[in-house]
């Protein structure tokens, strides 16, 4: 997952002309936000409409921000929050991203962090939905320590899963040499050249130095001989 982050300044906000109305009018979804006017401007637009953000980069993707001051006018909205939406701005595309909103405290400049979402699926190819919504408490936003100079500073971190990128590798991962199917004759050399012998075998006039692991493994004699049973 590849987090990014974006710092977006409510100072001022906007004309009239500047607002956009989710639920109608041919302005489309393009908001600028000029310095012309404070936070106590924004507070009353009124649920549904909306300033954005610039575009902003995060896990490869352009991403933009849209903030409801009174709230985004659904069916699950509360005159007590704020809304936020995240709208993926790459065309035809399709991705999963969890977000986080923080509210910056102007006094100390620490930051009030929101819990993060869950991974929401985001497409705009028709896959899911384009815009991710996250709500805050107006009451927080509206913090004394947040809300200073008419001024309200908002971070959104996006993180987003990205494919494992897979390669074929130059070489093989292992280099260990994997020995070739000869144990018997391996095992013949070790009786032959005497290895690491631990018992001997007398057969009439000779005598034969051997193992008995090998001994015990291949007859059942030796095997009870060298258990006990």
């Amino acid at each position: 997952m590849i987090l990014n982050w974006v710092v977006l300044t409510l100072l001022a906000a906007v004309h009239d002309d500047d607002v956009v109305n989710e639920h109608g009018g041919d302005r489309g979804r393009h908001a600028r936000v000029p310095p012309m006017r404070g936070y106590r401007y924004l507070r009353g637009i009124g649920a549904g409409k909306f300033v954005r953000s610039g575009t902003f980069p995060a896990g490869g993707y352009l991403w933009s921000l849209r903030f409801y001051p009174g709230g985004d006018g659904g069916s699950s909205s509360s005159s007590l929050e704020c809304s936020f939406h995240a709208d993926f701005m790459a065309k035809g595309a399709s991705t999963k991203a969890c977000f986080t909103i923080g509210l910056v405290n102007q006094a100390d400049g620490s930051t009030r962090w929101e819990p993060t979402t869950p991974l929401i699926a985001l497409s705009t190819a028709g896959h899911g939905s384009p815009s991710a919504r996250i709500t805050v408490r107006r009451s927080k936003v509206e913090n004394f320590a947040v809300l200073r100079g008419d001024r309200v500073t908002v971070v959104c971190v996006v993180g987003v899963v990205r494919k494992p990128r897979v390669s074929a590798a130059a070489e093989p991962v292992s280099r260990v040499k994997v020995p070739p199917p000869d144990l018997p004759e391996c095992l013949g050399r070790l009786l032959d050249d005497g290895v690491e012998t631990d018992v001997t075998v007398h057969m009439g006039d000779k005598t034969f130095a051997a193992h008995k692991i090998v001994l015990a493994m291949r007859s059942p004699v030796f095997h009870g001989s060298s258990t006990g049973q």
